[in-house]
């Protein structure tokens, strides 16, 4: 079920919203079609993984989740270190992420409701695969006339709250060095399991 929440973080979008011309629920179907039809294929995982990487990097805002998850002490770093924070966050995400993915997922997306917060939307979904069935809300902004991903709410823990929770608390006790240097370790620890 891990696998399914992983590949949907960066697909899901809102229905009955207009972006453009283009429903926000066609958006969903669009993008769950396309990592659908890319996990079906029949080529090495490697590459499945690749594909999919780019999909999910159209719709999910790193940046934004780089700035929420630091919060209040986003202002007080350096441009070279939000780049540097930014960009480890990134590949953690994809690292970690990536590594679950198998060639047989299949799962079904229901978009339950959706709460629109001055700019910023909350989709709440049900996704069901034969290992069961997860409540997940997708937290989104308008970025340049598109709705993008910035925080995957699941069963009602927020993603992005546990990441500012802990950056906060390694800020405050050791540093931002020290969260760059966790991250790098983190990082490391995931490319090096088989």
């Amino acid at each position: 079920m891990k696998s399914i929440i992983v590949l949907i973080f960066g697909i899901s979008l809102c229905p009955s919203l207009l972006i453009g011309e283009e429903r926000a629920s066609d958006v969903i179907l669009r993008y769950s079609e396309r990592v659908k039809s890319v996990i079906k294929k029949g080529i090495p995982i490697e590459k499945k993984k690749l594909e999919i990487r780019k999909i999910v990097d159209e719709i999910l805002d790193y940046s934004e989740l780089a700035k929420r998850s630091l919060g209040r002490h986003y202002k007080d770093r350096s441009k070279e270190e939000i780049e540097k924070f930014s960009s480890l966050m990134k590949e953690l995400i994809e690292t970690s992420y990536m590594k679950k993915i198998t060639s047989t997922i299949d799962y079904k997306l229901v978009v339950k409701s959706e709460d629109d917060l001055e700019g910023e939307l909350i989709v709440n979904t049900e996704i069901s695969s034969q290992d069961g069935k997860v409540q997940v809300g997708f937290a989104l902004l308008k970025r340049d006339d598109k709705w993008v991903i910035y925080d995957m709410i699941i069963d009602e823990v927020s993603t992005l709250k546990n990441y500012k929770s802990e950056f906060n608390r390694i800020i405050k006790e050791q540093g931002f060095d020290m969260v760059l240097k966790k991250m790098e370790n983190k990082l490391s620890e995931l490319k090096n399991e088989k």
